[in-house]
C-alpha cells in the first residue's frame, strides 16, 4: 500500500482517517468487500470503519471511528428552536460522521426513504415533514399505506389525506393533484414568465408555494387495490414525480421493504434524495440508494439495531453517500411542533377546510354504543346522548317522555335517512326485558 495522505486523527477527536493507493492490479472493490477482514485486523467493530471508493479506482479513503458511530443520545432537534421554516431554504435532517449539520434543500426535489421496521425511517421522513408544517403557506398531502399513526398527527393541518391504506382514498389525493394542483401552478409559472416556480415568486405573489406529497408503504396500497386502480395510481405519481418538482411539488415515498414492489421502479429511479436505513440485505440497501453502492462500501445491512435512526444518506445522483443520523422528535416534541405550526397556519389563513371534519348521526349512534361499554346502547339511552350533541334533539328532550320517544324517533329516522343507509334497530335484553336499540358491531359495519 502506498499512503496518500498522513494516517491523522480528525479534528474533534472521534476517528482515525487515511487515503491509500492499493498495489497494481488490485480494484477498489476488493478492499471496499472486505471490511470483516480489515476490522478484525484493526481490532475493532465492522460499525467503526467507513471506506470509500476515492477519485481513482486505486484509491480508498479509509475512516476508523475510535467507538460506534452514534452510540450515545442524539441531540435536541433544531425545530425546536425555529419558530417558522422557510422550506424554500435548505432545512435541518441530522449530522454525519464528523459531526457536522446536514440540512437539505428539497426545491426541485423528491425523496426516497427505507429501512427496516424500527430502523428510524418514519422519524427521518418525519423531519421533512415537520418543517413543512412549520412553514404555514406549504400543502400537505398524507397517505399511510400501512394504516398506522406515524401522520395522524398531521390530519388538522393537512390538505387531504389518508390514515386508513384506503388505495380509493389515496387515487382521489393523487387526482386532485394531477388536476387541479399541478394546472393552476403551472399557469401560475407562465403567469410570472417562468417554466417553474420559485422563491423569488414566493415573495411576492401568496399564491405562489410549495407542496408536499408524502406516500408511506406504496406495496400496501398496490395489494389492496385492483389492478386499474394500482396502475392509475402509478401512472399518477410517477408524473407528479416528473412534472411536479419544478412546479413546487415534493414527493416523498417511504417503505419497510425496499425492493421493486415497495416503489415501482420507474418512479423509484427518478427520486432524488435517498436514505437507507438499517436493512436486511445489500441488495435491500442497493434498493434505496442505487445498484452497486453496497458493493462500493456504501451498505446499509452493517447498521445496527441499537443505531436507530442512523442511515446512509445520498443527498443527489452525483452526491456522495454518508452514513448519517437524522434528527429525533420524541411524541411530545412533535405535539408542541404542530401545536405551533397549527397556529401559524391559523394566523396566515391558510388551514385546509378540512380540519373539521362532518359529524354525522352514524357517527354519534357508535360513540353512545361505545358510551355503554356494554356493545349496545338502548334507543332511549340514544336519544338521551343525541340530546346533549345535537340541536335536531335538544327540543325533543324537554318534552314529555311519550313525545320524546317519538319525535326523536321520527329526528333520527329522518337524519339517518339523509345519510342514504340503514340502520334498522333491534331488540336486545337489558335489565331483565327486552328493549329496542343499536349493537356497536352493526353501526361500524354500516
Amino acid at each position: 500500500l502506498k499512503l496518500l495522505t498522513p494516517c491523522t486523527l480528525t479534528a474533534d477527536g472521534t476517528a482515525w482517517q487515511v487515503e491509500f493507493e492499493l498495489p497494481s492490479g488490485i480494484p477498489a472493490a476488493k478492499a471496499l468487500g472486505a471490511p470483516a477482514g480489515l476490522a478484525n485486523a484493526f481490532g475493532v467493530s465492522v460499525q467503526q470503519m467507513s471506506q470509500v471508493r476515492g477519485e481513482r479506482e486505486d484509491r480508498i479513503k479509509l475512516r476508523v471511528s475510535l467507538r460506534i458511530p452514534f452510540s450515545s443520545k442524539p441531540d435536541r432537534g433544531p425545530l425546536l428552536d425555529m419558530e417558522r421554516v422557510n422550506l424554500w431554504r435548505p432545512i435541518p435532517m441530522g449530522v454525519n460522521l464528523r459531526g457536522q449539520r446536514i440540512d437539505v434543500s428539497w426545491v426541485e426535489r423528491s425523496g426516497l426513504f427505507g429501512g427496516e421496521p424500527g430502523s428510524g425511517k418514519s422519524g427521518a421522513a418525519n423531519d421533512l415533514l415537520l418543517a413543512a408544517a412549520l412553514d404555514p403557506t406549504v400543502r400537505m398531502y398524507l397517505a399511510d399505506g400501512k394504516a398506522g399513526a406515524d401522520i395522524t398527527p398531521f390530519e388538522q393541518i393537512a390538505t387531504m389525506y389518508d390514515t386508513d391504506g384506503d388505495p380509493d382514498r389515496l387515487l382521489e389525493i393523487l387526482q386532485h393533484i394531477w388536476n387541479v394542483e399541478i394546472p393552476e401552478r403551472r399557469a401560475l409559472a407562465k403567469e410570472h414568465g417562468s417554466r417553474k416556480l420559485t422563491e423569488a415568486m414566493a415573495a411576492v405573489d401568496p399564491r405562489v408555494c410549495q407542496a408536499v406529497l408524502l406516500v408511506d408503504e406504496w406495496s400496501s396500497y398496490g395489494a389492496a387495490a385492483e389492478r386499474k386502480t394500482r396502475e392509475e395510481m402509478e401512472r399518477l405519481l410517477r408524473l407528479i414525480v416528473q412534472q411536479g418538482r419544478a412546479l413546487g411539488i415534493i414527493t416523498l415515498a417511504a417503505t419497510q421493504k425496499p425492493d421493486s414492489d415497495s416503489v415501482p421502479t420507474g418512479i423509484r429511479d427518478i427520486l432524488s434524495i435517498r436514505w437507507a436505513m438499517r436493512c436486511m440485505t445489500p441488495e435491500a440497501s442497493d434498493t434505496i440508494l442505487g445498484k452497486g453502492y453496497a458493493a462500493n462500501g456504501h451498505n446499509a445491512q452493517r447498521i445496527l439495531k441499537s443505531q436507530r435512526g442512523v442511515g446512509i444518506f445520498m443527498s443527489g445522483e452525483a452526491a456522495e453517500p454518508e452514513l448519517s443520523r437524522s434528527d429525533y422528535y420524541d411524541d411530545d416534541e412533535v405535539a408542541l411542533l404542530l401545536e405551533r405550526a397549527y397556529a401559524l397556519r391559523q394566523e396566515a389563513g391558510t388551514l385546509p377546510v378540512a380540519t373539521v371534519p362532518e359529524v354525522t348521526i352514524l357517527d354519534y349512534l357508535i360513540k353512545a354504543a361505545s358510551a355503554t361499554g356494554r356493545g349496545n346502547v338502548t334507543r332511549a339511552e340514544a336519544f338521551a346522548y343525541l340530546a346533549t350533541v345535537d340541536e335536531a334533539f335538544v327540543q325533543a328532550a324537554d318534552e314529555s317522555d311519550v313525545r320524546y320517544a317519538s319525535r326523536a324517533g321520527s329526528a333520527l329516522k329522518d337524519r339517518i335517512a339523509e345519510l342514504g343507509v340503514e340502520v334498522p334497530a333491534v331488540q336486545f335484553p337489558h335489565d331483565g326485558k327486552r328493549v329496542w336499540g343499536w349493537t356497536l358491531e352493526a353501526l361500524q359495519d354500516v
